[in-house]
């Protein structure tokens, strides 16, 4: 409701303006983190190079997209389209209120449904309890799981350091080829690491003599793994000649927007297992509670025992069902409609 402005300009531009919106509050973000660690020398100088091109080139961008907006806000302005504008605003206002009611009454029907569960079902096997519950807990070590893995994803891409992120912008670069010479250096230079300890065991004189074969083969396999890794060595820097530093930057560019809207997106679905996961615990408290109230009642078994399992099915369909799937249809409804800045 506090942007009813921004999202009638929204609705007016098909989508415009809070893209443009969007874009300004990311950029203002990055700025501010940008910024940040240039203005405290935080990192490489390959870093604060970084940093300091990213800045001019973000303000730059910001400047141009303020530009858009404000024509944007000069253009709706004119008396007519000020009326457009007040209509749109009105009809906003009334699907947020509708909207409000419908989660309200979402709500109150969910705890209505299980206040007439509780006090109406009969006493019967705990059995039915004990199962409908070991099934909850599976089903919430599995989402726990699964949450878990989108947060280790979610780490992975958000704590990436920069060294990180310029090795693989010259490996998209290089198509492939510089994670190939760098795996083929590792495994060289371990070999070398390896001969050179053998080497330094025939330190003394004698044994050098007494092994002299051993020693000689040592030290030839040395210099072909050395040569091999100075070759090594100077395709890497050919590589980054080849590319150039502007490339380079506007690839490291590309992969830290890449790294952000990827975080953004586990970071979502994280949340939404989060809720998925609370709802289940809501439902194993209900049913322990509801098994505690009924064993403590001394109702007439007036229904039979498929009854009550197709009962408690029922009420399970009717609050999950409230809860997300008519809630879902309401937000796909509005799907065009951008409410959140």
């Amino acid at each position: 409701m506090e942007n009813l402005d921004t999202t009638s300009l929204n609705i007016l531009t098909k989508g415009e303006y809070c893209k443009l919106k969007k874009q300004l509050d990311y950029n203002n973000l990055k700025l501010r983190g940008y910024e940040a660690h240039y203005n405290h020398k935080v990192g490489s100088d390959k870093e604060l190079n970084f940093f300091k091109k990213e800045i001019e080139k973000l303000n730059g961008l910001n400047k141009i997209i303020l530009s858009q907006m404000e024509k944007i806000k000069s253009d709706y302005s004119t008396p007519e389209m000020k009326n457009k504008k007040i209509r749109i605003e009105k009809s906003i206002s009334a699907k947020m209120l509708k909207e409000k009611e419908l989660q309200e009454s979402i709500l109150l029907s969910s705890k209505i449904t299980v206040e007439i569960l509780r006090k109406t079902l009969f006493k019967h096997s705990s059995d039915d309890f004990e199962s409908y519950i070991s099934n909850l807990k599976e089903d919430s070590v599995k989402i726990d799981l699964k949450a878990s893995k989108l947060f280790s994803i979610h780490n992975y891409f958000k704590e990436m350091k920069y060294e990180d992120i310029e090795r693989l912008a010259l490996n998209i670069l290089s198509k492939g080829r510089y994670f190939k010479a760098m795996k083929e250096y590792g495994v060289l230079d371990k070999k070398r690491i390896e001969l050179q300890i053998e080497k330094d065991s025939y330190s003394k004189l004698s044994q050098k003599l007494f092994n002299l074969g051993t020693f000689s083969k040592i030290n030839k396999d040395l210099k072909n793994i050395n040569d091999s890794i100075l070759k090594l060595e100077k395709e890497f820097k050919e590589i980054q000649t080849s590319i150039g530093d502007e490339k380079l930057h506007e690839e490291i560019s590309r992969i830290n927007r890449l790294r952000d809207t990827i975080a953004s997106k586990y970071s979502k679905q994280s949340n939404t297992l989060k809720e998925k996961s609370q709802l289940n615990e809501f439902f194993i408290k209900e049913t322990n509670r509801l098994k505690r109230e009924l064993e403590n009642e001394n109702i007439s078994n007036r229904f039979s025992k498929t009854s009550l399992k197709t009962s408690y099915i029922d009420l399970r369909g009717k609050i999950l069902g409230n809860y997300l799937v008519d809630f879902e249809i309401e937000k796909k409804k509005r799907k065009n409609i951008d409410f959140e800045f």
